[in-house]
């Protein structure tokens, strides 16, 4: 999947959808292990294979190497190498799970939300029934007062939609700003229900991957 900036994700994962207990989180600070990129590609003009260096000059210590599939045009190896170094110098956080039969429809390079199911402070969960605005849910919800939350859903065309929430009329409900762009699965004989995650407004990005 072409590798670009994006405010879609392809899909939702939480505990409804993640093998328990395969969770696994790290965060870094700074270089891991490499401190560089030397990406190569080929040569429009000869076939010859050409190196690129971030940073330039080929100063890293002990740079990962890529070999590219494809690309024979220094422009497109230029911008795949930016997105190398750029990616080894501001990740701070990677996620590894085991999931359900959903993970077989994202390609590499999707970008999906990952709720951290390694705390019990997370919310998220599946809708079970809904009523106008109003929408259901698996697990009882705690709305801080005077917070803005955003909700998380899964669409049944394969994207997720952020939609403005408040508490509900019960414990286990929430209530929409708005209608989502497609309609909820709630079907309990439906081969997945929509999913969600529920996040405080500045927190809501520290999901996605």
């Amino acid at each position: 999947f072409f590798e670009r900036k994006t405010d879609r994700s392809s899909l939702l994962f939480n505990h409804r959808n993640k093998i328990p207990g395969t969770e696994l989180r790290s965060i870094t600070f700074g270089y891991d292990d490499q401190d560089g990129v030397e990406y190569e590609y080929v040569s429009p003009e000869d076939d010859a294979v050409l190196t690129l260096y971030r940073p330039e000059g080929g100063g890293a210590v002990n740079p990962e190497k890529y070999e590219s599939i494809g690309v024979r045009n220094k422009v497109q190896a230029h911008f795949h190498a930016c997105r190398l170094w750029n990616r080894m110098q501001y990740r701070t956080t990677s996620v590894g799970f085991d999931a359900t039969q959903e993970g077989n429809l994202l390609l590499v390079g999707e970008r999906i939300l990952v709720a951290d199911n390694t705390t019990t402070q997370t919310q998220d969960g599946e809708i079970t029934d809904q009523a106008g605005l109003v929408v259901y849910t698996s697990q009882p919800l705690t709305f801080a007062p005077s917070v803005n939350y955003y909700a998380f859903f899964q669409l049944p065309d394969g994207t997720v939609e952020s939609i403005p929430v408040s508490a509900g009329p019960e414990a286990m409900s929430m209530l929409l700003s708005r209608a989502p762009r497609l309609p909820l699965v709630i079907d309990e004989g439906a081969y997945a229900r929509a999913t969600y995650i529920l996040a405080q407004q500045g927190a809501a990005n520290a999901t996605a991957f």
